[in-house]
């Protein structure tokens, strides 16, 4: 026969213990490596785990969490995007050019 009312219930959930959770350390998003010059050739590798069928790349500007709020922050004033199914990049496709002129940053034209 079971309890019948909540109050006959004198037991106690038995559970792990809680551990604490260390806190995430911030994270700027991909960005390549630091430069001293902005003509400087830099790279973003971002591996999708998989191949996978790609519609659309959007850019957008760096909010880092440990700099002064600057719009456009980092932003690639020229860039192409390259894909690739292996790491190694032997084969690869460019899938956007915008090296012949400065692309509009958004983030400090309002």
């Amino acid at each position: 026969m079971g309890l019948l009312a909540p109050s006959d219930w004198r037991a106690r959930w038995i559970e792990a213990p809680v551990k604490a959770v260390p806190p995430v350390p911030g994270h700027n998003g991909f960005h390549s490596a630091w430069a001293r010059s902005a003509d400087a050739t830099k790279w973003v590798a971002v591996d999708l785990g998989e191949p996978r069928a790609i519609d659309a790349v959007a850019l957008y500007p760096a909010r880092p969490w440990d700099w002064p709020d600057t719009p456009g922050f980092l932003f690639p004033r020229r860039f192409r995007i390259d894909v690739a199914e292996k790491p190694d990049f032997v084969s690869f496709r460019t899938v956007a050019d915008r090296t012949g002129q400065d692309v509009l940053n958004r983030a400090t034209s309002r």
